[in-house]
């Protein structure tokens, strides 16, 4: 080996032994936390939009991650831009599924799922675009009514040994809060309220 070529190996051994330490530097962490959230929450949306997302609340917990830091970096319609890619994976996902279930396939409680998922991302969405009460009760309207569907499904299934009592009483303790809200926004609207 030349002295260059020697020179060369000592150089890329070097880097890579320094490429491998951790860094301790919390902006860098943070950058590389937004990157790896960034791709994740890309994923998810492919996923959502075929029908492969398993669990919708933690894919948009994520969601809403990505979507609070892009707004703190470049403003609320940043911010938006995710939201508003996962309303429209599971306007997708609803697509299709509702296709199935014209079709005879599919289950009850998946389908029920997707669209609380789908409204609260609507619901997100409109909060983000700084959307007032017109846009805001209607939504929140057909969460009630989602979510009442879901308690009863809930309920129901717990009757016959597929659930349990907890089960059913977070659905109902979802269902209250979202009627609570409702109410707040609907008596808001009465007195002017944007």
């Amino acid at each position: 080996m030349t002295r260059w070529q020697i020179a060369c190996a000592i150089g890329l051994i070097t880097a890579s032994l320094v490429a491998a330490q951790p860094t301790t530097d919390p902006a860098r962490l943070r950058e590389e936390a937004h990157a790896a959230r960034r791709e994740q929450v890309e994923l998810l949306l492919q996923d959502a939009a075929r029908g492969w997302c398993h669990n919708l609340p933690a894919a948009a917990a994520a969601v809403r991650r990505l979507a609070d830091e892009a707004a703190e970096r470049g403003g609320p319609a940043a911010g938006a831009v995710w939201a508003e890619k996962w309303a429209a994976a599971l306007r997708a996902d609803l697509d299709r599924i509702k296709a199935a279930h014209t079709l005879g396939g599919g289950i009850k409680g998946h389908l029920l799922g997707v669209q609380e998922a789908r409204v609260d991302a609507e619901i997100d969405l409109a909060r983000r675009r700084g959307a007032g009460l017109v846009t805001l009760v209607p939504l929140y309207r057909e969460r009630v009514e989602l979510l009442t569907e879901v308690e009863k499904l809930t309920e129901l299934v717990v009757e016959r040994g597929g659930g349990t009592r907890a089960d059913a009483l977070s659905r109902k303790v979802a269902r209250l809060d979202a009627a609570a809200e409702l109410a707040a926004a609907e008596a808001a609207a009465k007195k002017g309220g944007r």
